[in-house]
């Protein structure tokens, strides 16, 4: 869905994802990556700090590629603190 350019359908498909699972990190990794192709950066780091919350030994693998991705300041910060 975020392929076809049609992000509003793919937040609403992981949030149901997420209400089914709420550990499945993917999901809220996903989602951030929907948010992040509209814009809404609050939002976009929300999901990702949901999904290191959940898998904190995996912080870096999460946050590394999507902070190239977004170029979000805000997540070098973050991988700073979690280390």
């Amino acid at each position: 869905m975020i392929e076809m350019g049609e992000p509003e359908e793919a937040i609403r498909y992981f949030h149901e994802a997420i209400l089914l699972d709420p550990l499945d990190t993917e999901s809220y990794l996903d989602r951030g990556d929907a948010y992040s192709d509209m814009g809404r950066d609050a939002r976009t780091l929300n999901d990702y700090n949901e999904a290191v919350e959940i898998e904190p030994d995996k912080a870096e693998v999460y946050y590394q590629p999507r902070f190239d991705r977004t170029g979000l300041a805000e997540f070098e910060l973050a991988l700073e603190r979690l280390q």
